[in-house]
C-alpha cells in the first residue's frame, strides 16, 4: 500500500467529479453525432478517465496532507507488517477525504492559487481529445468493422480504458475501446511504423512475429487487439525464443529502441510488439565535454556497445538493481513471458535458440538489406518517437510542479520549470535549451512530453509539430542504413558473443558485459 493507492482507493478525488461531468458532456457537445454510439458504461469509463487525469493535478498535495495527519501511534503502524501499514492509510486518506469533501474542495484550491488554471487545462484537453475520438470513429466505423472485427458492425462503444497510457500532445492518449462487435486500441498518433513492421515481417522476416492490423488516418489509427497465446508444449516453447531472436537482430539492423517487457506479448510461437514508435529512431546529438569520463564515453571508445543488440532492450542488463529484459522478466499484465501449461518460461533453457535466431535474422538482414532500405525509404514521412529521457523523469517533474509549494508560489513554480533542463545529462546545450518551453507547456497541461521526428529528417519535433531545431545526429533512416550497411562476419561475431555473455549468463548476475 501507497498513500497514492490510499488516496484513490478511499476516492479522495471525488471533489473534481463536477469538473469531470462537465468535461465529458462537452466532448459530447463537440461531437454531438456520437451520442448514440456512447453508452451508459462507456460513458462512465469517460469520467473514469476523466477524473484520474484531474486526479494527478491533486495528488502531491493530498498526499502531503495525509502525511501531516500521522501521528505517533500511526508512524510506529506505518513501519510495522503491510496489513497494519495499510489499516492506518486507509484511515487517514478517509480523513483527508471527509475534510476536502466538506467543502467540494474550495479550501484547498484557495491555498493552491495556480491549481485551477492546470485543472481547467486538464479538463479542457480531455474533451477535446475525446471528441476527436469519438470522431474518428465515427468516420471509420466501417472500416474497423470490417478489417479488425471480422465485419460485425459497431452499433455501441461499452467501455473504454487507457491503463498505463500516458497522455500526450493536449491530453491525447493510448485507449482500449470495447464495443458490442468487439475490442480494439485507438492510437493517437501517426503509426505508418506500424505499417512498415507489417511489411518487413511480412516480407523479409515471414513467421517471426505477430502484426496488429490497422485501419490507419491521418496521425491516428485503430489498431487490432491482440491477445497472448499460450505454448503446447517444449518444441513450441523453443521456437518462441528463436523467432524472437530473429526478431531482434531485425531491431539491431534498423537501430530500433525501448523494445522492452513492457513492448513485447507471446502470441503463440510468435512474439508481437505492442508499440512500433521506436521501429526507427534517429540518434541524438550530445555535449561531447559532458561524455568526457562518463561510461557512456567509456562504451563509444570501446566502440561497440552504444551501437549493439544491447541498445533494443531485449538483452538482459540490470537496471536500479533489477534485470527487466523480456528474456528473463514478465511485465505487470503477465503477457511477455511464454507460457507453458499456464507456466510462465524464461529464456533459460532455450538460450542457444535465441541465440541460433538472432543469427539466422541477421544473415537474413545481410542478404537482403539493400530491400529492406528500400522498404523504409518509402517511409521517409513516418513519425518516430524520439525517447530523450525516460519517463521516470517527466512523471518527477510533473509531481515537482504540481506540488503544494509550486503550486501556491509562481517563484517556486518558476524553479521547477526553470530546473527542467538538468534532466537531459549529456545532450547538447541547444537541445535543452530547445525543449525547455514544450516540456513546460506539456507538463503544466499535465501531459508527458513527446518529441518525434520524421524518419528522414534531423528536425527534432515537440507535440504536435513544434520544430525545436536541428537537433538529431542522424536522422532515423541515417541510422537504419548505417546500421544494415555495418552488418557483416564480425560485427555478428561480436554480437554473438555479447549474446553468450549476456544471455546465456547465470540471472543474478544481470548479465554484465
Amino acid at each position: 500500500m501507497t498513500w497514492a493507492m490510499a488516496l484513490a482507493e478511499t476516492r479522495c478525488y471525488d471533489f473534481l467529479e463536477p469538473v469531470a461531468a462537465r468535461a465529458v458532456d462537452r466532448a459530447l457537445e463537440l461531437c454531438l453525432d456520437a451520442a448514440t454510439l456512447v453508452g451508459d458504461d462507456a460513458r462512465k469509463d469517460m469520467l473514469a478517465l476523466c477524473l484520474s487525469r484531474l486526479g494527478v493535478v491533486y495528488e502531491r498535495p493530498l498526499m502531503s496532507r495525509a502525511v501531516g495527519l500521522v501521528g505517533f501511534a500511526d508512524s510506529l503502524a506505518l513501519n510495522g507488517g503491510d496489513d497494519g501499514r495499510a489499516k492506518v492509510m486507509r484511515r487517514i486518506a478517509g480523513e483527508v477525504r471527509d475534510e476536502v469533501m466538506a467543502d467540494a474542495g474550495a479550501s484547498l484550491r484557495d491555498r493552491l492559487p495556480l491549481a485551477l488554471d492546470y485543472e481547467n487545462a486538464v479538463a479542457d484537453n480531455f474533451s477535446q481529445a475525446m471528441a476527436e475520438f469519438l470522431g474518428r470513429l465515427l468516420s471509420r466505423r466501417g472500416e474497423v468493422s470490417k478489417e479488425l472485427l471480422e465485419g460485425c458492425p459497431i452499433t455501441r462503444i461499452t467501455g473504454l480504458s487507457a491503463s498505463g497510457a500516458d497522455p500526450h500532445c493536449h491530453g491525447r492518449m493510448v485507449m482500449r475501446v470495447d464495443t458490442d462487435a468487439g475490442t480494439f486500441f485507438y492510437k493517437p498518433h501517426d503509426c505508418r511504423l506500424d505499417a512498415l513492421f507489417l511489411e518487413l515481417v511480412g516480407t523479409w522476416l515471414s513467421g517471426c512475429a505477430r502484426a496488429a492490423r490497422l485501419v490507419e488516418g491521418n496521425g491516428y489509427a485503430f489498431v487490432e487487439c491482440l491477445v497472448p497465446e499460450g505454448l503446447a508444449n517444449e518444441g513450441e516453447l523453443r521456437a518462441y525464443w528463436h523467432n524472437l531472436g530473429r526478431l531482434t537482430a531485425l531491431f539491431h539492423g534498423l537501430g530500433s529502441r525501448d523494445m522492452t517487457r513492457d513492448n513485447l506479448m507471446c502470441c503463440g510461437t510468435r512474439p508481437a510488439v505492442l508499440d512500433l514508435e521506436t521501429l526507427l529512431t534517429g540518434a541524438m546529438d550530445f555535449d561531447e565535454s559532458m561524455l568526457e569520463g562518463s561510461a557512456a564515453a567509456r562504451d563509444v571508445s570501446a566502440g561497440r556497445l552504444a551501437d549493439s543488440a544491447v541498445c533494443t532492450a531485449v538483452l538482459p542488463m540490470r537496471i536500479g538493481g533489477m534485470v527487466v529484459s523480456p528474456l528473463v522478466a514478465d511485465n505487470a499484465s503477465g503477457t511477455c513471458l511464454p507460457r507453458v501449461a499456464g507456466e510462465p518460461r524464461t529464456v533459460r533453457g532455450c538460450e542457444r535458440d535465441f541465440s541460433e535466431g538472432f543469427e539466422r535474422g541477421y544473415r537474413h538482414l545481410m542478404r537482403h538489406r539493400g530491400e529492406v532500405l528500400e522498404a523504409i525509404g518509402r517511409y521517409g514521412e513516418a513519425t518516430c518517437r524520439q525517447i530523450l529521457v525516460n519517463t521516470r523523469a517527466y512523471y518527477k517533474a510533473r509531481a515537482l510542479l504540481f506540488s503544494p509549494g509550486a503550486m501556491a508560489d509562481p517563484s517556486k513554480r518558476d524553479e521547477v520549470l526553470d530546473g527542467l533542463g538538468n534532466s537531459y545529462g549529456v545532450f547538447s546545450a541547444e537541445l535543452r535549451e530547445g525543449v525547455a518551453k514544450p516540456d513546460a507547456a506539456a507538463l503544466a497541461e499535465g501531459d508527458i512530453p513527446y518529441y518525434c521526428s520524421r524518419a528522414d529528417s534531423r528536425a527534432l519535433y515537440a507535440g504536435e509539430g513544434q520544430n525545436v531545431g536541428d537537433l538529431l545526429a542522424k536522422s532515423a533512416i541515417e541510422v537504419a542504413t548505417d546500421r544494415l550497411s555495418r552488418l557483416s562476419e564480425e560485427e555478428l561475431r561480436f554480437e554473438l558473443d555479447l549474446i553468450r555473455r549476456l544471455v546465456m549468463a547465470d540471472e543474478t548476475t544481470g548479465g554484465r558485459p
